[in-house]
């Protein structure tokens, strides 16, 4: 293959994941936001645990099976949401605050999260993976127009 060649399709691979990874990236969360979602509507989600003891450690008088089920509604809400760019600039807030929530037992829930220093058990790794779900968001958070540029429109 002659080097030209190689350049070419190079330069095609490239443009072509720059022009589909942010459709792919919204397509991908939205999956993942509906599915975990509707598993906690439908009382199947395996975060029940996680999530009813976080709850207990933070707000003991509020009964777990409504808030999972609440808490997945919001979760397909979010999903479905990510897929309107008009909705952008709400996605991405309901986003950072769903994100700081789930990131909690982290911190609050430290014997189910962590098996020693910088070991994460099993129930740590669902949690941290929430890292991956963050990077997708600032990528929709960069896709927002300015108020400046949207107000013109």
């Amino acid at each position: 293959m002659p080097t030209t060649s190689l350049h070419q399709v190079d330069e095609g691979i490239i443009s072509w994941s720059a022009r589909i990874a942010p459709f792919a990236q919204r397509v991908s969360i939205a999956i993942v936001y509906v599915w975990f979602g509707l598993l906690k509507v439908f009382g199947v989600s395996p975060a029940f645990g996680i999530v009813a003891m976080q709850l207990k450690a933070l707000f003991p008088m509020v009964p777990a099976v409504p808030f999972v089920v609440g808490l997945g509604v919001f979760e397909a809400f979010i999903g479905g949401a990510i897929l309107v760019r008009r909705l952008d600039r709400l996605t991405v807030a309901l986003l950072a605050l769903h994100l700081v929530a789930i990131l909690i037992p982290v911190l609050v829930l430290p014997n189910v999260t962590w098996s020693g220093p910088m070991i994460p058990t099993l129930e740590g790794q669902y949690v941290l993976k929430n890292v991956l779900i963050a990077a997708i968001a600032l990528t929709v958070a960069a896709q927002v127009r300015p108020l400046s540029v949207s107000s013109k429109a």
